[in-house]
This record gives C-alpha cells, structure tokens and sequence, in this order.
C-alpha cells in the first residue's frame, strides 16, 4: 500500500509469502497501519526482509495484539522492519514472538532513522535473528534510530542471535 491507511481489527494477515519484502504486508510512502484489538500477523514469509510487516516511512501501532511466527528468509526484520523515518508504536497487550530472521532482528528491526516506542504491557520473546554475524535478535535498532521502552512491563525474553545482543542490540 502507497500513502493509505490499513486498520486490522480482530481479525488475522495469515499464511501469506512475498517474493521480495513485506510477507504479510508492504506499507509504504506516509502510509498508516494499525493493528488491534486481538489482531494477528501471523505465518507470513517474506523471501527478503518484513516477514510479517514492512514498513518504509509510515506509521506502524499496535496494541492489543501478536505479530507471530512470521520469517524473513535473507534479510532483517522476521516480524517487523521499519525503515526510512518509520514510527513504531507498542501499546498495552501487543507480543512479538517466535519471528525468525537471516539478519539482524528476528522481532523487530529498525533501519535509517526509525522509531521505537512502546507503552503498557509488551511482549517481545522467542524471536531469532539467525544469519552469519546478526545481532538483536528481540530487537535491532541501527543507528541514527531512537528506542523508547515507555511505562509498563516490557518481557524480553528467550530470543536468540548469532552474533551479538540477544534481546537489543
């Protein structure tokens, strides 16, 4: 999607593949994507990067919600990637777990100026970054990039990565 918004409530982007990024879903170009209320990115296969979702200068909320068990086959970001100016936000009740990456976060990867927020509960477990020399397995943030663990109980927990910074880096 290009300059649009997408808003998944309760319901589930299951089981999908993208020959090059973005598994479940490609948001794009000052485009806005919320998912909540019990919704599910889940078994969603990207052959390069975003297994689950990519996103390139857009917004990206989640609350209330999993972005599950999602790969990205050659590249970052098995459940997200965020990149160019992107805006993340974890809100109360999200989980990001069991993602896989050949590169750098398995959960979540955030690349050229991207951000990071998180507020309430979050969960952000069992998630590798797999490749030859990849780091942040739970969480991967270049630089130029900004992390913001907010209020709440945040679990990093059980995430695994080749390299360095199992949980962040």
């Amino acid at each position: 999607m290009h300059s649009s918004d997408l808003t998944v409530v309760g319901g589930s982007i299951d089981s999908n593949i993208a020959g090059h990024s973005g598994g479940g879903v490609m948001a794009i170009s000052l485009s806005t994507v919320r998912v909540c209320d019990g919704a599910n990115v889940s078994n969603n296969t990207a052959a390069r990067s975003g297994g689950g979702l990519l996103v390139q200068g857009s917004t990206l909320n989640v609350s209330d919600s999993g972005i599950n068990l999602n790969g990205a086959r050659s590249d970052g970001g098995g459940g997200v990637l965020a990149e160019m100016k992107s805006i993340v936000t974890l809100g109360d009740l999200t989980s990001i777990s069991q993602n896989t990456a050949r590169g750098n976060g398995g959960g979540l990867s955030l690349f050229k100026s991207s951000s990071l927020a998180t507020d309430g509960r979050v969960s952000i477990y069992g998630n590798a970054a797999r490749g030859r020399g990849s780091i942040g397995a739970g969480l991967a943030a270049a630089s130029s990039c900004t992390v913001r663990l907010g209020a709440g109980a945040i679990d990093l927990s059980y995430n695994s990565a080749a390299s360095d910074g199992g949980a962040i880096s």
